[in-house]
């Protein structure tokens, strides 16, 4: 069987010859068994362990986008950027890890509905339309079967306000949180639409959950794309 039949069959519920083949690697796994000549600098790690499966993360969900994070505080290990959330994040300089949460614009409806949700609109310029193509078409070529992937709702939510506010607002102010988590669900939709029709539909969707960065998956869902 190819990759893409197994994990068909798999989400059908149907017999396979075996369990699908993928896993996910940090950055800094990469970046070390380069170090190490054990594979090369750039490597797909799909082509290295022959995975049944390969996905593409082709949107951009930051409110501001067009915004370059802006730097507020360095030292010899950390950097503390300001991005297009509004929120204000510290990470290690020397090795990846899960941001600190430092401050947010963001902390209750008010926030939400003047400096973010106005910005949430779809935009071609949010989807990476080239590395999807690029991704499906590899994905083909190797009997792969190709996911679209990228975060849910919850995940568009908290890097804006943070686990703390939004968890005080699903008490305080529950309908903030819901729509939030409405505008997001309609965002995603609505470019998954427009990608969709202009390079076609992929075998899957994956919705990451969880997320310390992107490429990190703690929890996974995995559907079907027809």
């Amino acid at each position: 069987m190819t990759g893409k039949q197994r994990f068909a069959n798999i989400l059908r519920r149907q017999p396979v010859d075996r369990i699908g083949l993928y896993e996910h690697f940090w950055i800094d796994t990469h970046k070390a068994w380069a170090a190490q000549g054990k594979i090369l600098p750039g490597e797909a790690m799909e082509d290295v362990f022959g995975y049944d499966m390969q996905e593409s993360w082709p949107f951009n969900l930051t409110a501001r986008f067009m915004e370059e994070p802006r730097v507020v505080a360095e030292d010899a290990d950390t950097v503390t950027l300001l991005d297009g959330n509004g929120a204000t994040l510290r990470r290690h300089k020397k090795h990846d890890t899960t941001p600190e949460h430092v401050g947010f614009e963001v902390q209750d409806r008010l926030g939400w509905e003047e400096t973010i949700k106005p910005h949430l609109t779809p935009d071609p310029r949010r989807i990476n339309f080239a590395a999807y193509r690029e991704a499906k078409q590899a994905a083909q070529k190797a009997g792969r079967f190709f996911m679209w992937a990228g975060i849910n709702a919850f995940e568009g939510i908290h890097p804006v306000c943070g686990h703390e506010y939004m968890l005080m607002g699903m008490a305080e102010d529950p309908e903030w949180v819901a729509d939030m988590a409405d505008t997001y669900a309609r965002l995603l939709i609505e470019m998954q639409t427009i990608l969709f029709e202009q390079e076609g539909k992929p075998d899957g969707i994956w919705y990451y959950e969880d997320m310390g960065y992107k490429g990190s998956p703690f929890m996974s869902r995995l559907c079907t794309g027809s």
